[in-house]
This record gives structure tokens, C-alpha cells and sequence, in this order.
């Protein structure tokens, strides 16, 4: 597999490398042209536990920088390619009757989904809870509950609209904050 990682990028790497030992080495040079952690350790015959172990160990920095640098590398050419195939799309042949007809562009909806979750704030996902923070001061989060009784259910509801909507004006509620585990009745 080739790969499309920048050639002054392999150069450095190289560098770097050659005050290594060889496994390590050899590991670098399998990771450039793999692209994969666990494809270059295979390659090398070491687990991909150990290679860990190595770019974890203090004692040799220059190993944890080339793993470093080539795994961003590797980040900034899958960024590049999600982006060729969401926005700009991707040639697929249309056949018709089994015979090639044409070709359309086909653009994936999903990698425009997520890159813009990972780089626009207004597609993020919230995970269900909803916590405003002014200051130092954490607001309260509104979690899914369940209550004994459908009057305990809506005190409890107007209780933690009425702290959010003090919250959201800027008041500061003072006091020790408790989990508060709400049941509602079947």
C-alpha cells in the first residue's frame, strides 16, 4: 500500500531514526508505509502492546517523537480524504444492465456529519445532559428521572426549571451540590 505522507515528513522520521535501534527502526519504517500501529508491529514481529511500551518510555524520546509525528501525519491524510469525499465527492461508475454508462459523483453525508462536529460548534452532540456553567459557578444538569407520583414528577420539574432559569440570569445558587435520584411510579 502506498501512502501519501509528505516526503520532507519521511525524511525527519528517517533521521530521527537512525539513532535507534533496529526494531524501532524498523517499526518506523513499517508504520510509514502501513499506516497502522498494529500492521507495523506484525511486520516486525513485536505486539502492538510493546510498540506502546516503547513510545511511552521516557528513556527514548526521539522514538516518542517520530511515533508522534507520523501519527499525526497519518491524521492530517485521513482528515484530507474525508474531506475529498465529503465535499468533493467521489467518481463511481453507473451501469445500466450491467454495462458501465457514465459516472456520477458521490458525496457521503455522514463524513460531512462528523467533520462538522469535530470543527463547528453548533453540530456538537450535547450526550443528553444539559449543564450551564457561569464562572466558577456550575449550573444544574437536567437528567432523565423517574418520580413516585405524577405530582412529584412536576415539583420536581418546575423546581429544576426555576434553578435553570435563576442560573441562566446570572444569579449564584450557593450551596453544596447532591445527586438526587427521582423514580417515577409505574
Amino acid at each position: 500500500m502506498s501512502n501519501n505522507l509528505p516526503k520532507p515528513f519521511r525524511r525527519v522520521s528517517t533521521e530521527v531514526a537512525r539513532r535507534m535501534n533496529r526494531k524501532k527502526r524498523a517499526f518506523l519504517s513499517a508504520f510509514e508505509r502501513s499506516l497502522q500501529v498494529t500492521a507495523a508491529a506484525a511486520a516486525i514481529r513485536v505486539s502492538s502492546a510493546t510498540v506502546y511500551r516503547w513510545r511511552r518510555d521516557r528513556s527514548d524520546p526521539e522514538f516518542a517523537k517520530a511515533f508522534d509525528e507520523i501519527a499525526a501525519a497519518i491524521c492530517d491524510v485521513a482528515e484530507s480524504e474525508t474531506i475529498r469525499r465529503a465535499i468533493f465527492g467521489v467518481e463511481k461508475i453507473v451501469r445500466f444492465q450491467g454495462e458501465p454508462v457514465g459516472t456520477e459523483t458521490v458525496y457521503s453525508d455522514a463524513l460531512l456529519m462528523q467533520l462538522n462536529r469535530a470543527r463547528n460548534p453548533l453540530y456538537k452532540e450535547s450526550g443528553g445532559v444539559n449543564v450551564s456553567v457561569h464562572g466558577d459557578n456550575v449550573g444544574v444538569a437536567i437528567l432523565p428521572m423517574q418520580a413516585p407520583s405524577e405530582e412529584e414528577w412536576e415539583a420536581q420539574s418546575r423546581k429544576l426549571v426555576e434553578m435553570q432559569n435563576r442560573i441562566s440570569a446570572g444569579v449564584t445558587i450557593e450551596g453544596k451540590a447532591e445527586v438526587v435520584e427521582i423514580k417515577r411510579g409505574s
